[in-house]
Protein backbone atom coordinates (compact mmCIF):
# COMPACT_ATOMS: atom_id res chain seq x y z
CA UNK A 1 0.00 0.00 0.00
CA UNK A 2 1.51 3.40 -0.77
CA UNK A 3 2.33 5.56 1.98
CA UNK A 4 2.20 9.76 1.06
CA UNK A 5 4.59 11.65 3.28
CA UNK A 6 2.97 14.66 5.41
CA UNK A 7 3.36 17.98 5.50
CA UNK A 8 4.79 18.10 8.91
CA UNK A 9 6.99 15.18 7.91
CA UNK A 10 8.21 17.14 4.78
CA UNK A 11 8.66 20.13 6.85
CA UNK A 12 11.17 17.87 9.32
CA UNK A 13 12.99 16.29 6.43
CA UNK A 14 13.29 19.48 5.12
CA UNK A 15 14.64 21.06 8.54
CA UNK A 16 17.41 17.69 8.61
CA UNK A 17 18.50 18.33 5.32
CA UNK A 18 19.32 22.21 6.26
CA UNK A 19 21.23 20.57 9.39
CA UNK A 20 22.95 17.91 7.23
CA UNK A 21 24.19 20.99 5.10
CA UNK A 22 25.33 23.01 7.97
CA UNK A 23 27.49 20.34 9.86
CA UNK A 24 29.45 19.29 6.76
CA UNK A 25 29.41 22.55 4.91
CA UNK A 26 27.49 21.35 1.57
CA UNK A 27 24.78 23.03 -0.57
CA UNK A 28 21.44 22.04 0.49
CA UNK A 29 20.52 21.46 -2.80
CA UNK A 30 23.46 19.51 -3.62
CA UNK A 31 22.20 16.67 -0.68
CA UNK A 32 18.10 17.17 -1.75
CA UNK A 33 19.65 16.18 -5.62
CA UNK A 34 21.95 12.63 -3.98
CA UNK A 35 25.29 14.25 -4.11
CA UNK A 36 27.55 12.14 -1.96
CA UNK A 37 29.77 14.25 0.41
CA UNK A 38 32.21 13.76 2.67
CA UNK A 39 31.62 13.80 6.86
CA UNK A 40 32.96 16.77 8.42
CA UNK A 41 35.92 15.99 10.65
CA UNK A 42 34.39 16.87 13.73
CA UNK A 43 31.23 15.38 13.10
CA UNK A 44 32.96 12.19 11.97
CA UNK A 45 34.73 12.10 15.17
CA UNK A 46 31.56 12.61 17.26
CA UNK A 47 30.31 9.96 14.94
CA UNK A 48 32.39 7.26 16.25
CA UNK A 49 31.87 8.14 19.96
CA UNK A 50 28.72 7.42 19.78
CA UNK A 51 28.83 4.73 17.64
CA UNK A 52 31.76 3.54 20.17
CA UNK A 53 28.92 4.70 23.61
CA UNK A 54 26.86 0.97 24.18
CA UNK A 55 27.34 -2.00 24.65
CA UNK A 56 30.57 -4.22 23.79
CA UNK A 57 31.99 -1.37 21.55
CA UNK A 58 32.03 0.96 24.86
CA UNK A 59 34.66 -1.49 26.02
CA UNK A 60 37.00 -2.53 22.83
CA UNK A 61 39.39 0.45 21.38
CA UNK A 62 37.91 2.19 18.59
CA UNK A 63 39.41 5.19 17.41
CA UNK A 64 40.58 6.72 13.39
CA UNK A 65 43.54 6.21 11.80
CA UNK A 66 44.86 8.14 9.12
CA UNK A 67 45.96 5.69 6.81
CA UNK A 68 44.04 3.04 4.34
CA UNK A 69 47.10 0.38 5.42
CA UNK A 70 48.40 0.55 8.89
CA UNK A 71 51.85 -1.33 9.91
CA UNK A 72 51.16 -2.75 13.26
CA UNK A 73 48.86 -1.87 15.74
CA UNK A 74 50.81 -2.80 18.73
CA UNK A 75 54.61 -4.60 19.48
CA UNK A 76 55.78 -7.65 20.70
CA UNK A 77 56.97 -8.27 24.46
CA UNK A 78 59.99 -6.72 25.07
CA UNK A 79 63.05 -7.43 27.05
CA UNK A 80 65.02 -6.23 29.78
CA UNK A 81 66.43 -2.76 29.31
CA UNK A 82 67.84 -1.29 32.63
CA UNK A 83 71.24 -1.80 33.12
CA UNK A 84 74.44 -0.63 32.95
CA UNK A 85 77.90 -0.01 31.37
CA UNK A 86 81.08 0.94 32.00
CA UNK A 87 81.90 3.49 29.47
CA UNK A 88 85.58 3.03 30.05
CA UNK A 89 85.32 -0.20 27.96
CA UNK A 90 82.38 0.24 25.91
CA UNK A 91 80.08 2.73 24.29
CA UNK A 92 76.43 1.99 26.12
CA UNK A 93 73.93 0.17 23.82
CA UNK A 94 70.03 1.12 23.16
CA UNK A 95 67.17 -1.51 23.33
CA UNK A 96 64.13 -1.74 21.17
CA UNK A 97 60.91 -1.45 22.73
CA UNK A 98 59.71 -4.42 21.35
CA UNK A 99 59.69 -5.46 18.01
CA UNK A 100 56.77 -5.00 15.39
CA UNK A 101 54.72 -7.80 14.75
CA UNK A 102 54.93 -7.52 11.38
CA UNK A 103 50.92 -7.39 10.48
CA UNK A 104 49.59 -4.90 7.87
CA UNK A 105 45.92 -3.86 8.10
CA UNK A 106 43.59 -2.77 5.27
CA UNK A 107 41.03 -0.35 6.21
CA UNK A 108 38.56 -2.17 3.47
CA UNK A 109 35.42 0.44 2.35
CA UNK A 110 32.29 -1.39 4.08
CA UNK A 111 28.83 0.38 2.62
CA UNK A 112 26.08 0.69 5.47
CA UNK A 113 22.98 1.91 3.67
CA UNK A 114 19.40 2.09 5.07
CA UNK A 115 16.48 3.57 4.69
CA UNK A 116 13.20 4.68 6.36
CA UNK A 117 9.53 4.16 5.00
CA UNK A 118 7.53 6.74 4.74
CA UNK A 119 5.65 5.17 7.35
CA UNK A 120 8.52 5.61 9.20
CA UNK A 121 8.62 9.04 9.33
CA UNK A 122 5.56 9.99 9.29
CA UNK A 123 5.55 8.23 12.83
CA UNK A 124 8.42 10.10 13.83
CA UNK A 125 7.20 13.38 12.55
CA UNK A 126 4.48 13.43 14.84
CA UNK A 127 6.99 14.28 17.41
CA UNK A 128 8.90 17.36 15.53
CA UNK A 129 11.27 18.05 17.96
CA UNK A 130 12.53 14.65 18.45
CA UNK A 131 12.76 13.80 14.74
CA UNK A 132 16.59 14.14 13.50
CA UNK A 133 17.42 12.14 17.00
CA UNK A 134 15.36 9.38 16.09
CA UNK A 135 16.81 8.85 12.60
CA UNK A 136 20.69 9.17 13.83
CA UNK A 137 19.73 7.15 16.73
CA UNK A 138 18.14 3.82 14.54
CA UNK A 139 21.37 4.45 11.91
CA UNK A 140 23.41 4.61 14.88
CA UNK A 141 21.86 1.06 16.92
CA UNK A 142 22.13 -0.92 13.09
CA UNK A 143 25.80 0.35 12.88
CA UNK A 144 26.78 -0.34 16.07
CA UNK A 145 24.88 -4.36 15.92
CA UNK A 146 26.76 -4.66 12.51
CA UNK A 147 30.09 -3.88 13.92
CA UNK A 148 29.27 -6.33 17.01
CA UNK A 149 28.18 -9.18 14.41
CA UNK A 150 31.51 -8.70 12.37
CA UNK A 151 33.87 -8.40 15.01
CA UNK A 152 32.89 -11.74 16.37
CA UNK A 153 32.10 -13.57 13.42
CA UNK A 154 33.61 -11.68 10.32
CA UNK A 155 36.51 -14.49 7.99
CA UNK A 156 36.87 -12.32 4.76
CA UNK A 157 36.44 -9.67 2.70
CA UNK A 158 34.07 -10.26 -0.38
CA UNK A 159 34.23 -7.64 -3.15
CA UNK A 160 30.24 -9.26 -3.78
CA UNK A 161 28.94 -9.58 0.25
CA UNK A 162 25.80 -12.03 0.75
CA UNK A 163 23.63 -11.36 3.39
CA UNK A 164 21.68 -13.90 3.18
CA UNK A 165 24.09 -16.44 2.98
CA UNK A 166 26.51 -14.61 5.49
CA UNK A 167 23.49 -13.09 8.16
CA UNK A 168 26.43 -12.18 10.81
CA UNK A 169 28.47 -10.57 8.17
CA UNK A 170 31.21 -13.55 8.04
CA UNK A 171 32.24 -11.56 4.76
CA UNK A 172 32.13 -8.10 4.96
CA UNK A 173 35.15 -7.73 7.05
CA UNK A 174 38.06 -9.90 9.29
CA UNK A 175 37.02 -10.41 12.11
CA UNK A 176 38.83 -10.42 15.65
CA UNK A 177 38.24 -14.51 16.24
CA UNK A 178 39.55 -14.63 12.74
CA UNK A 179 42.51 -12.25 13.25
CA UNK A 180 43.66 -14.84 16.49
CA UNK A 181 43.04 -17.73 14.34
CA UNK A 182 45.46 -15.88 11.31
CA UNK A 183 47.95 -14.44 12.85
CA UNK A 184 48.03 -16.32 16.13
CA UNK A 185 47.37 -19.83 15.77
CA UNK A 186 48.64 -21.52 18.71
CA UNK A 187 45.95 -19.09 21.02
CA UNK A 188 43.45 -20.51 19.08
CA UNK A 189 42.40 -24.04 20.40
CA UNK A 190 39.76 -26.01 19.31
CA UNK A 191 40.92 -29.57 20.99
CA UNK A 192 42.70 -30.33 23.90
CA UNK A 193 44.90 -33.76 23.59
CA UNK A 194 44.03 -34.52 20.47
CA UNK A 195 40.30 -34.92 21.39
CA UNK A 196 37.23 -32.90 21.02
CA UNK A 197 36.89 -30.36 23.66
CA UNK A 198 33.85 -31.51 25.91
CA UNK A 199 32.98 -29.80 29.46
CA UNK A 200 31.26 -32.07 32.24
CA UNK A 201 31.41 -34.40 34.98
CA UNK A 202 33.39 -36.89 34.18
CA UNK A 203 35.44 -35.55 31.56
CA UNK A 204 39.54 -34.20 30.96
CA UNK A 205 38.02 -30.69 32.05
CA UNK A 206 34.67 -30.48 34.02
CA UNK A 207 33.68 -26.86 34.17
CA UNK A 208 34.56 -23.64 32.61
CA UNK A 209 36.66 -22.88 35.21
CA UNK A 210 39.34 -25.24 34.26
CA UNK A 211 38.81 -24.30 30.88
CA UNK A 212 39.94 -20.73 31.81
CA UNK A 213 42.50 -21.80 33.91
CA UNK A 214 44.06 -24.08 30.41
CA UNK A 215 43.48 -20.98 28.49
CA UNK A 216 45.04 -18.77 30.80
CA UNK A 217 48.35 -20.64 30.67
CA UNK A 218 49.02 -19.34 27.36
CA UNK A 219 49.05 -15.71 28.46
CA UNK A 220 52.46 -14.24 29.60
CA UNK A 221 52.12 -13.46 33.23
CA UNK A 222 52.26 -9.90 32.88
CA UNK A 223 49.61 -9.87 30.35
CA UNK A 224 47.09 -11.58 32.82
CA UNK A 225 46.03 -7.95 34.26
CA UNK A 226 42.53 -6.78 33.55
CA UNK A 227 41.41 -9.69 31.66
CA UNK A 228 37.81 -10.83 30.65
CA UNK A 229 36.14 -13.92 29.58
CA UNK A 230 34.03 -13.10 26.58
CA UNK A 231 31.64 -16.58 26.45
CA UNK A 232 28.70 -17.78 24.54
CA UNK A 233 25.29 -17.74 25.81
CA UNK A 234 24.97 -21.29 25.16
CA UNK A 235 27.55 -22.05 27.73
CA UNK A 236 26.78 -19.61 30.39
CA UNK A 237 23.72 -20.78 30.46
CA UNK A 238 24.78 -24.14 30.51
CA UNK A 239 26.93 -23.25 33.70
CA UNK A 240 24.61 -21.53 35.35
CA UNK A 241 22.31 -25.01 34.84
CA UNK A 242 24.96 -26.78 36.58
CA UNK A 243 25.08 -24.35 39.61
CA UNK A 244 21.61 -25.17 40.27
CA UNK A 245 21.96 -28.22 40.20
CA UNK A 246 24.44 -28.56 42.97
CA UNK A 247 22.25 -26.98 45.38
CA UNK A 248 18.72 -27.98 46.71
CA UNK A 249 18.15 -25.10 49.01
CA UNK A 250 16.31 -22.35 46.49
CA UNK A 251 17.26 -19.49 48.43
CA UNK A 252 21.06 -20.70 48.84
CA UNK A 253 20.95 -21.62 44.39
CA UNK A 254 19.73 -18.13 43.60
CA UNK A 255 22.61 -16.41 45.68
CA UNK A 256 25.26 -18.87 44.25
CA UNK A 257 24.34 -18.33 40.53
CA UNK A 258 24.07 -14.70 41.02
CA UNK A 259 27.42 -14.10 42.18
CA UNK A 260 28.73 -17.48 40.02
CA UNK A 261 26.72 -16.74 36.78
CA UNK A 262 29.26 -13.31 35.56
CA UNK A 263 32.38 -15.07 37.10
CA UNK A 264 34.86 -17.41 35.69
CA UNK A 265 37.87 -18.62 37.30
CA UNK A 266 37.65 -15.39 39.33
CA UNK A 267 37.15 -13.34 36.00
CA UNK A 268 34.09 -11.14 34.98
CA UNK A 269 32.47 -12.96 32.29
CA UNK A 270 30.23 -11.35 29.70
CA UNK A 271 27.75 -13.45 26.37
CA UNK A 272 28.15 -10.68 24.05
CA UNK A 273 25.32 -10.59 21.41
CA UNK A 274 25.84 -12.03 18.03
CA UNK A 275 29.35 -14.51 20.04
CA UNK A 276 29.05 -17.55 18.10
CA UNK A 277 27.85 -20.88 19.85
CA UNK A 278 30.64 -22.97 21.67
CA UNK A 279 33.21 -20.48 22.16
CA UNK A 280 35.22 -18.61 24.90
CA UNK A 281 37.71 -15.78 24.30
CA UNK A 282 39.81 -14.62 27.41
CA UNK A 283 41.38 -11.32 26.67
CA UNK A 284 41.91 -7.37 27.91
CA UNK A 285 38.76 -5.77 26.51
CA UNK A 286 40.98 -2.70 24.90
CA UNK A 287 43.06 -5.34 23.42
CA UNK A 288 40.16 -5.49 20.85
CA UNK A 289 40.34 -2.87 18.61
CA UNK A 290 38.65 -1.07 15.44
CA UNK A 291 39.83 1.13 13.18
CA UNK A 292 38.13 4.05 11.08
CA UNK A 293 40.02 6.17 8.42
CA UNK A 294 40.20 9.51 9.03
CA UNK A 295 37.95 11.25 5.98
CA UNK A 296 36.76 7.91 4.36
CA UNK A 297 33.16 8.49 5.91
CA UNK A 298 31.18 9.92 3.49
CA UNK A 299 27.02 9.86 2.83
CA UNK A 300 24.25 10.78 0.68
CA UNK A 301 20.49 10.89 1.04
CA UNK A 302 17.98 9.99 -1.72
CA UNK A 303 13.89 10.30 -1.84
CA UNK A 304 12.83 7.13 -3.35
CA UNK A 305 9.22 7.45 -4.23
CA UNK A 306 9.42 4.77 -6.12
CA UNK A 307 9.62 2.61 -3.16
CA UNK A 308 8.16 5.14 -0.87
CA UNK A 309 11.45 5.50 1.18
CA UNK A 310 13.93 7.77 1.95
CA UNK A 311 17.56 6.36 1.60
CA UNK A 312 20.99 6.99 3.18
CA UNK A 313 24.01 5.41 1.39
CA UNK A 314 26.83 5.60 4.15
CA UNK A 315 30.25 4.37 3.45
CA UNK A 316 33.32 4.42 5.45
CA UNK A 317 36.73 2.31 6.04
CA UNK A 318 37.22 -0.38 8.86
CA UNK A 319 39.49 -2.85 10.14
CA UNK A 320 39.30 -4.84 13.24
CA UNK A 321 42.89 -6.04 14.78
CA UNK A 322 44.48 -7.10 17.92
CA UNK A 323 47.14 -5.27 19.93
CA UNK A 324 48.63 -8.00 21.42
CA UNK A 325 48.15 -11.11 20.52
CA UNK A 326 49.99 -12.91 23.35
CA UNK A 327 46.80 -11.58 25.43
CA UNK A 328 44.23 -13.06 23.72
CA UNK A 329 43.41 -17.11 23.92
CA UNK A 330 40.31 -18.52 21.63
CA UNK A 331 38.80 -21.46 22.64
CA UNK A 332 36.29 -22.83 20.16
CA UNK A 333 34.08 -25.96 19.45
CA UNK A 334 33.24 -26.30 23.14
CA UNK A 335 30.54 -29.09 24.28
CA UNK A 336 29.18 -29.35 27.81
CA UNK A 337 28.65 -33.03 27.83
CA UNK A 338 28.92 -35.47 31.10
CA UNK A 339 30.85 -38.84 30.75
Amino acid sequence: MSEVLLQNTLECLTNYTSRQAELHGVDVKAIEKGQKFTINPQTEYVWVEKVASEGILSEVDIDLCTDMIVNDLGFGPSQLVSGRTNTDDKERETSGLGKPSGIVYTAVKTDHDTHFTFAELNSFARTKEMFQKRLQDRRLESKREDMERIGWNGEKVAENTDKKTYPLGQDVNIGWLQRIRTHKPEHAITELNGEAIKVGKGQLIENLDQLVVQALSLIPKQYQKDLKVYVSSDLLVGRQMKLLEKSTNTETAQKITQEAYYVINGLIAKAPDFFPDGTLLVTRPKNLAIRIQKGSVRSSYEMNSKRDRYENYNTQNEFYALHNYEQAVLVEKITLEDK
